[in-house]
Order: C-alpha cells, then sequence, then structure tokens
C-alpha cells in the first residue's frame, strides 16, 4: 500500500511539475502612412489555433479576439506555449510561437512588430 501512494504521488506530481504554465503575450500592428511607420489603431486582431482533429476548413480555432489601441499595441492574456497565427482586420495573417517564459523574471512575452 505504501508503495502504491508514494507512486501515485510522485506521478501527480510529475503531472503538475511538468505542465507548461500559460504567458501574455504582446505586439504591435504597424503600417507605412504619410512617410513613415506608424501603429495601426483600433484594428481587429485575433489569435487563431491550427488544430488538426477537426476536418479541412474547420481546422482554425479562434481562441481570442482583441483589438489595438491607439498606437497598434494589442495583447492576449494566458497563451498556452504553442503555435499560433495572428490575424489582423481578417485580411493578413501572421505565425507565431509561443514559448514558456520563467515568470521570475518577465511578465509576458514581446512579439515583433508585424507590418499591415
Amino acid at each position: 500500500m505504501k508503495t502504491f501512494v508514494f507512486l501515485f504521488l510522485f506521478g501527480f506530481s510529475f503531472l503538475f511539475a511538468s505542465a507548461q504554465m500559460p504567458t501574455d503575450i504582446r505586439g504591435q500592428i504597424i503600417t507605412f502612412a504619410n512617410g513613415g511607420y506608424v501603429g495601426l489603431a483600433y484594428a481587429r486582431v485575433e489569435l487563431l489555433f491550427f488544430d488538426s482533429r477537426f476536418p479541412p476548413g474547420q481546422q482554425w480555432r479562434l481562441i481570442a479576439v482583441t483589438t489595438t489601441d491607439a498606437n497598434g499595441f494589442y495583447g492576449f492574456n494566458n497563451i498556452l506555449p504553442n503555435f499560433y497565427s495572428i490575424g489582423v482586420n481578417q485580411a493578413k495573417t501572421y505565425n507565431i510561437q509561443v514559448l514558456e517564459i520563467d515568470h521570475r523574471y518577465y511578465t509576458f512575452q514581446q512579439l515583433p512588430q508585424f507590418q499591415f
């Protein structure tokens, strides 16, 4: 009985130790206007995940939606590490990889600027 309890507790602790922690991601959408790059204000930004378990045409799953601020900045909270796409105004998509970060040193993952 003691061996069973030990193995059960060991396996349970391993499950939690190996679980990936969600992270927050932040980015900016920019566009070329008036001779320079500026943030794309109030654009619809979608976080999409490709799930091959679904039939063709239904594999892109909408995870979250937000809107950029006046300077083109946006963010998503509590995103699990994986590969995703960022969709902007349902016109362009950009592939990203969300990584597990060390929350002792970082509060979010900064994504590159995407030009729209």
